[in-house]
């Protein structure tokens, strides 16, 4: 089947690209809010919550290049 010149194949590799740059904006949005927490462990040693480190390293492992 082809919609606007594309296959099923081509015009679903489209969409998990687009699902995966959204995936990949939310995921950056959230290690950019939650900055300040590393940038306060290295300058005053102060801990991170681990949820928050947990979540961080759920969203690096969601960036997808």
């Amino acid at each position: 089947m082809k919609l606007d010149g594309l296959t099923q194949k081509q015009v679903d590799e489209r969409d998990a690209a687009k699902r995966q740059e959204e995936a990949n904006r939310e995921a950056r949005k959230y290690l950019s809010e939650t900055d300040w927490y590393i940038t306060r462990n290295m300058e005053t040693g102060a801990e991170v919550p681990g949820e928050i480190l947990k979540k961080r390293a759920e969203a690096r492992a969601a960036v997808k290049e």
